[in-house]
């Protein structure tokens, strides 16, 4: 539900100048034998009314007011608490301003492809992607061994465009599809480690292994992974 704006432009009566400051009433006799009074004050402005109505929205803001207590001013405190209805106050905001310093938020894509990064003003060296895991989908390999250990070469430059900023170290990726090789005999079954071999962050370019026996007689390459990129 929508807050309810107050309204925040009463006016007084101010009386005109011929009224020497004092308010004028005609006394009016009522057949009943009552007397009623009649303003007959010569007004420059007729003030607002403010009845019960105003009042008891007046009150109702004022019982719904934000509770001192509920306001937590300090972001140590901020990032440690669990309970609901707590807000941040100024001076958590102005300290959170203040350490966030010249530190520009863009965004790249849209919708579900949108990313978000952190770059320290115009130094575009400095930019980094938030979050702790970009889903890049699946890649199809740029090429395949189908000798010795099998080799595939993934790039991901075109999906992700911070793909000079990460190390092999924040790459996982799932197996998805892969092309059999089978070469002479399956004498062992022994398979090579399946790993990830290289990471070049100049072409954006991942290596990773096959599968393949001891001698490598018959293996496999993938055709297709999954790319994750973690922080």
């Amino acid at each position: 539900m929508a807050k309810e704006i107050l309204p925040v432009d009463f006016k007084d009566d101010i009386m005109s100048e011929s009224m020497e400051g004092r308010r004028r009433y005609r006394m009016i006799q009522n057949p009943d034998g009552t007397v009623s009074f009649e303003d007959t004050t010569e007004y420059d402005q007729i003030g607002s009314l403010f009845g019960q109505g105003q009042i008891n929205k007046t009150n109702q803001a004022v019982n719904e007011s934000l509770d001192k207590s509920r306001v937590i001013d300090n972001i140590n405190d901020i990032a440690s608490n669990s309970e609901t209805g707590y807000v941040m106050g100024a001076l958590a905001g102005k300290e959170l301003n203040q350490n966030l310093g010249g530190v520009n938020f863009i965004s790249e894509g849209s919708g579900a492809d949108v990313k978000y990064y952190a770059q320290l003003g115009a130094d575009a060296a400095s930019k980094k992607l938030l979050g702790n895991g970009i889903d890049l989908g699946i890649i199809n390999a740029v090429s395949q061994s189908s000798i010795g250990a099998r080799n595939s070469i993934f790039n991901i430059s075109s999906v992700f465009s911070s793909y000079k900023n990460i190390t092999k170290d924040n790459i996982v990726w799932m197996p998805i599809a892969y092309t059999n090789y089978p070469i002479g005999s399956t004498d062992c079954l022994s398979f090579q480690g399946l790993r990830l071999v290289s990471y070049d962050t100049n072409t954006g370019n991942i290596e990773i292994s096959g599968g393949s026996n001891r001698n490598y007689h018959w293996g496999f390459s993938f055709s297709k992974v999954r790319i994750i990129i973690v922080y």
